[in-house]
C-alpha cells in the first residue's frame, strides 16, 4: 500500500491539463491529415491530366475537391469541439486554482482512493484501464482517453513514492505505451 498527499501546484496542474488536452486532440487530427494527402494527390493528377487539353475539371479534380471539402469541414468541426472543451477545461482549472485543493491518494491491493476537500473517489482496480507515463507524468487511465485520467507528476512525488506507485500500478493494471 502507498499513501501520500500532493499539495496543489498551479504550474504543474496547468501543464498536466494542457498536456492531456493536447494528447487527446492529437489523435483526432491524424485521420484528417491522412485524408488530406490523397486529396492533394488527386488535385495534382487532375491538373496534370488537364494540361493537354486545358480541361482542368476532370474526375481527378472532382475527387480532390470532394475529399478536400470533407477534410476542411471535419477540421472546422474538430477545431470548434476542441475550442469548446478547452474553454470548459480553463473554467474548471480556474475553479481549482481558487480552491487550491491538496489531493490525498491511497493505492492498495484493492484499488485507488483519491480525495480532496470537495470530492472523494474510490475505484477498484477493475475500473482502471491501465496507466501511461508521458513527459514524466503518470496517467492513471479511467478510460481509453488521457483526458479522463488521474495525472500524477514525477516531480510531485518522492523517488520512493514514485517507484512504489509504478510497482503497484504494474502489479494491478496494464502499462499502455
Amino acid at each position: 500500500m502507498i499513501d501520500f498527499d500532493i499539495p496543489f501546484n498551479e504550474t504543474i496542474y496547468k501543464n498536466q491539463l494542457m498536456l492531456a488536452l493536447r494528447l487527446t486532440f492529437k489523435g483526432m487530427f491524424k485521420p484528417i491529415k491522412k485524408a488530406f494527402i490523397p486529396g492533394i494527390i488527386f488535385l495534382v493528377l487532375g491538373l496534370v491530366a488537364g494540361l493537354d487539353d486545358m480541361e482542368f475539371f476532370n474526375p481527378f479534380t472532382f475527387i480532390s475537391i470532394v475529399v478536400l471539402s470533407i477534410v476542411l469541414v471535419l477540421s472546422i468541426v474538430i477545431f470548434i469541439f476542441y475550442s469548446s472543451i478547452r474553454k470548459t477545461f480553463i473554467v474548471k482549472m480556474k475553479e481549482n486554482i481558487v480552491t487550491k485543493p491538496t489531493t490525498h491518494y491511497t493505492f492498495s491491493d484493492v484499488g485507488l482512493k483519491c480525495s480532496t476537500q470537495d470530492s472523494n473517489v474510490d475505484l477498484k482496480w477493475s475500473a482502471i484501464k491501465g496507466y501511461k507515463i508521458i513527459d514524466d507524468n503518470i496517467f492513471v487511465m479511467l478510460s481509453k482517453e488521457v483526458l479522463f485520467s488521474i495525472i500524477i507528476g514525477k516531480s510531485e512525488l518522492t523517488e520512493e513514492n514514485y517507484n512504489s506507485l509504478i510497482d503497484i500500478l504494474g502489479k494491478n493494471t496494464v502499462y499502455d505505451k
